[in-house]
């Protein structure tokens, strides 16, 4: 049995996918599996792949000649894992990296907790104005850092909904088998990681979030045109998905301030990374998606102030949300060094 699986979904990233492959063949945990699965990539990224394949056995290229998206990419990747025998299974996005002993802490901390899903802290990599790179270390629970390093069930403490992300940790593979646990496939469709972290979350009955980090993952640069040319419905979209998911399963009403509060965080952080002339129409359909769901009794006014007061002012006055952040923009973009004349 291979102890960790990595799953790498590739598109179009010749400039990262060697330091991320780099991080991967030199794992100090040996017993490792490392499935490449190339969505249609048109550029140089396939012929590296099958040059580091070529010299380590461990590498498998599923090549999938033409683009399908991200989820049917993890969706393959994942079968093949679960298929090679895994006993836990990793996410890596192509651009990102790993310490080279990462795995090897993380598998020993899931196999001695016998864990379902372990997360862990992880350091973001944020491109800057002048082409320099600066590294944030994401604390994930640093308002709540007594749940580091324990096993929870994570129905019982629904606050970690807020801990959303499936790099930087593993996932035993027999449970995403048991609750068959897969990405969305939409086409078109991105983002396609938020279901499948909130589906894991709630069948999860053995959880652990480690406080060490091991996992560099590289940010979008805020504002940036690729930002601004996405189809603004793309979240929407994924927590459709996660809505069908939770009824389907009779899990609506006892996942359900998770649910909302997972979304907001979500569309507040892509808000942000959008361009400033393509926010107002994004905080208006914000406004209405949660006017309805109020409107249909299943969230309250309170309730929505309760996950923000931010909701609470998108819903009931967008235009005055909108004034509040331009006005913050203006503060960070401001430099006390120049004197305006």
């Amino acid at each position: 049995m291979v102890k960790v699986a990595v799953v790498v979904p590739v598109y179009n990233v010749k400039n990262y996918i060697k330091e991320c492959l780099n991080s991967l063949v030199n794992q100090s945990l040996k017993d490792i599996l490392i499935i490449v699965v190339n969505d249609g990539s048109t550029d140089n990224s396939l012929k590296i792949i099958q040059e580091y394949a070529n010299k380590d056995k461990r590498i498998i290229i599923i090549d999938k000649q033409h683009n399908t998206g991200y989820g049917d990419t993890m969706n393959i990747g994942i079968a093949r894992a679960i298929n090679e025998g895994a006993e836990y299974i990793a996410f890596m996005d192509p651009d990102d990296y790993i310490a080279l002993d990462g795995y090897e802490k993380l598998y020993n901390t899931a196999k001695e907790n016998e864990i379902d899903v372990l997360r862990a802290n992880i350091t973001s990599i944020i491109p800057q104005d002048d082409g320099t790179f600066a590294f944030f270390k994401n604390d994930a629970l640093r308002m709540v850092p007594e749940f580091y390093n324990k096993v929870l069930k994570i129905s019982d403490y629904k606050q970690l909904f807020m801990m959303n992300s499936n790099c930087g940790g593993l996932f035993k593979a027999s449970f995403i088998k048991e609750y068959n646990i897969k990405h969305n496939t939409t086409p078109g469709a991105a983002y396609q990681d938020i279901g499948f972290w909130f589906q894991s979350y709630c069948w999860s009955k053995r959880f652990y979030f480690l406080d060490d980090r091991y996992y560099f993952y590289r940010r979008e640069r805020a504002g940036s045109s690729e930002a601004g040319k996405k189809d603004k419905n793309i979240i929407f979209k994924e927590y459709e998905f996660i809505r069908e998911f939770l009824i389907k399963n009779n899990l609506f009403y006892k996942f359900r301030l998770p649910y909302f509060s997972a979304k907001y965080r979500s569309l507040y952080w892509y808000f942000h990374i959008l361009r400033k002339e393509d926010r107002r129409e994004f905080v208006c359909k914000i406004s209405d998606d949660f006017i309805e769901n109020i409107n249909n009794n299943l969230l309250t006014l309170e309730e929505a102030k309760a996950i923000s007061n931010y909701l609470f002012m998108i819903i009931t006055n967008p235009e005055e949300f909108l004034r509040e952040k331009e006005s913050e923009d203006k503060l960070k973009n401001h430099s006390p060094l120049v004197v305006p004349k």
